[in-house]
């Protein structure tokens, strides 16, 4: 877990992107839209194409599936009803 200087995040971000080298606000919304579609961008150049679910070689066989032990299921959120006290 490490953490990330504020300032040399945005001095990072102003020289990919000249729009927010400047000291005006700008809000989330916009700084993701261009995060998203920078990373849409590079995922079209991608040299690969395909169906990352269609290699069968990874898929565990159905006996090592039936041996393997089943937890006992929690549902969401049992925990925290655990804390709640209503008087």
């Amino acid at each position: 877990f490490t953490s990330l200087h504020p300032t040399k995040f945005r001095y990072s971000i102003s020289t990919q992107f000249p729009q927010f080298s400047d000291f005006r606000q700008h809000d989330c919304q916009e700084f993701l839209a261009l995060l998203l579609d920078g990373l849409h961008e590079q995922l079209n150049l991608a040299k690969k194409k395909g169906n990352p679910f269609s290699d069968t070689s990874r898929e565990l066989p159905s006996s090592s599936l039936k041996s393997a032990p089943v937890e006992e299921y929690v549902p969401e959120g049992a925990e925290f009803n655990n804390y709640l006290y209503i008087p």
